[in-house]
Formats: structure tokens, sequence, C-alpha cells
């Protein structure tokens, strides 16, 4: 909760710092990512939508939705197969360095939902939340908009099926473009 309340304090900044500063620019972007599972070999491909702000100095927020429109199987020795898709949303606050071409920082809160279909178990269901962070690498396209290469560490996944446990890391990469406004 404490970790909520911080997030939509900075959001209240930002927005409101967005607003008033010259030279800010506001971004709306899709992107394909592949979610990827450090302990199983697991690569979905989600495909997300972004929004998002940035401030003359170089911070900024932005907030993030994707889902899975190609599932995979998730394989470990002493663990049923798990057929599953991620969900992924985040607030993250973001500070850019750098103009036409660019590197970003980001760090922020995200969750992710894991719906499974576990050998027996059909249709489960695992949540998690926590801090993210990652970097992000953009070139600017003319004045409307920019390409941009993404990765972000995403919260740990407990899946549980009976008595056995196993925690999946999970991590992002997209790539997206973001139309300016």
């Amino acid at each position: 909760m404490k970790q909520l309340i911080i997030v939509l304090l900075l959001l209240g900044y930002f927005g409101s710092s967005a607003q008033a500063a010259e030279g800010d620019r506001g971004y709306a972007g899709i992107f394909y990512s592949e979610v990827d599972s450090s302990d199983g070999g697991v690569e979905n491909g989600n495909l997300g939508l972004v929004v998002g702000g940035s401030m003359k100095s170089g911070a900024g927020i932005e907030f993030f939705y994707s889902d899975t429109v190609d599932k995979d199987t998730f394989e470990a020795t002493g663990f049923p197969d798990i057929r599953y898709s991620t969900q992924v949303w985040g607030l993250l606050g973001t500070y850019r360095f750098g103009t036409t071409v660019y590197a970003m920082l980001k760090a922020g809160y995200t969750f992710v939902d894991v719906r499974a279909d576990i050998a027996g178990e059909p249709n489960e269901k695992f949540d998690e939340d926590g801090l993210s962070y990652g970097v992000g690498f953009g070139v600017e396209v003319g004045k409307s908009g920019a390409v941009e290469l993404n990765y972000l560490v995403l919260p740990d996944i407990e899946l549980s099926s009976g008595s056995e446990n196993f925690d999946v890391g999970s991590e992002q990469i997209s790539l997206g473009y973001n139309w300016y406004f």
C-alpha cells in the first residue's frame, strides 16, 4: 500500500509539473514485447500500449499495458508443463538523456498477471506486483514520434501446483513506436 501511495504522489507531481513547464510533450504508442521467463525459457509475445509525458528537464512518467498474443509453454524438471499467458501493466518514472537519439532510465510499480493451464488444474491465475526497473533507447523520427527499444525487469512470480512451488523471474523486452502530442 505504501508503494502505491508513492506512485500516486509521483503521478500527481509529474502530471502537474508537465503542464507548467515549457517544452514538455506527451506521447502515446504501441509496442510488441517478449515477456521472458528467466528460469524456464518461456517467451510470450505481448502486444501493448503506452501513454506518457516528459518534461524539458528529462524527467517523465508513463503508463503501459500489454497482453499476450502468442502463448508459450513453461517446462521445468519436476514441475508439470504450464501453458500460460501474461498481462503486464505499470506506472513508471522515466529520465531521458539526449534529444534525437536518446537513452532512458525507467523505474516504477508493475503488476503481472499470469493465466496458466497447469496439468490437472486448468485456468489457474497467479498475480504479483512490485518494483520494476529498466532502460530504453530511442531514435526520433522527424517531429512526430520515435522508435523505442526497452528492457524492463518485472517482479518474480511464484507458481504453485499441489506441494510444488516455483519462482519465475521475468523480464520484458519491447520494440515500439511513440507518437508525440
